[in-house]
């Protein structure tokens, strides 16, 4: 049982442009690092259902994944 005490739900027109804006820097990132490597990424937890919470910080819930195997990345340095 988790109790959400740090959490508030908040509007969709209210987080969906601070999401574009994680998306975008996500993307930005995503260019710099593409020689070297690739990865997918996912909002996860409520974002991904259309729920949006928001944790009173500031954080939003995103998983990475290395597309790459990470083994053969380290060796090449």
């Amino acid at each position: 049982f988790y109790i959400m005490k740090n959490f508030e739900y908040v509007s969709k027109t209210e987080y969906e442009p601070v999401k574009q804006d994680l998306i975008k820097l996500i993307n930005l990132v995503e260019d710099e690092v593409r020689d070297k490597f690739t990865f997918r990424y996912d909002f996860i937890a409520s974002s991904s259902n259309g729920i949006f919470i928001i944790d009173k910080e500031g954080n939003i819930d995103v998983n990475v994944f290395l597309s790459d195997d990470i083994d053969e990345l380290m060796d090449d340095n």
